[in-house]
């Protein structure tokens, strides 16, 4: 058969010629069906990764809104307890004369006693409730304003006590009193207080990317 072979193609050097080559070719065509599957299958495995890839940066960007969302909850309800702190003070300072004379003064200035330091309680709880969604930075600067508030309910709860123990009996004098009073201390106060609370509000414009 060899033989044969060997006759057919004109000599050994031609048939070992032949072999080579169609072997070459055989081999080359093999390694082609080869790399097409391989790049096929390289193929499918970069769709899948970029489907998860891409359902993976959608996740996060959901993530990442819902927290920024919950943070300017967090920031509204701290912001809204102290304005509702600041409201309460300056209805202290400037009472209802219309409600006082449907009631008597010194109910009327207990209930605002009561609720100013109710209000202040509030911002505590609110501050606990959303201290996850503060960096530490900002946080320090949220418990600086309460603490100075908190200093400040005090002795504005002081002042009120003291007026009504001035020995006066004659309701706009008392009034008198309680605004005079408050009215120093709060321009003490309000020195130590703007600054921070300046301070507190920029940080908050800036996590919500207001300036």
């Amino acid at each position: 058969m060899f033989q044969y072979l060997v006759g057919a193609f004109g000599g050994v050097a031609t048939l070992v010629f032949l072999l080579g080559f169609f072997g070459k070719t055989l081999l080359s065509q093999l390694l082609r069906k080869e790399l097409k599957k391989y790049e096929a299958e390289l193929n499918a495995k970069a769709d899948v990764l970029k489907t998860e890839l891409s359902i993976y940066a959608h996740e996060q960007t959901v993530a990442l809104s819902r927290i920024d969302a919950q943070r300017a909850e967090a920031i509204k309800q701290v912001f809204s307890s102290i304005a509702k702190w600041n409201k309460i003070i300056y209805t202290i300072k400037s009472p209802d004369r219309y409600i006082i004379a449907t009631t008597s003064l010194d109910s009327y200035f207990n209930d605002l006693r009561k609720t100013l330091f109710e209000s202040i309680e509030h911002l505590a709880d609110t501050m606990i409730d959303n201290a996850i969604f503060f960096s530490s930075e900002t946080y320090d600067r949220i418990a600086d304003v309460y603490r100075l508030l908190l200093l400040y309910t005090h002795e504005i709860d002081t002042k009120i006590v003291e007026a009504f123990h001035s020995g006066k009996i004659i309701d706009d004098e008392i009034i008198d009193i309680i605004h005079e009073s408050i009215s120093k201390c709060s321009t003490i106060h309000t020195a130590k207080i703007d600054p921070i609370r300046g301070q507190l509000v920029d940080e908050f414009r800036r996590l919500m990317g207001a300036q």
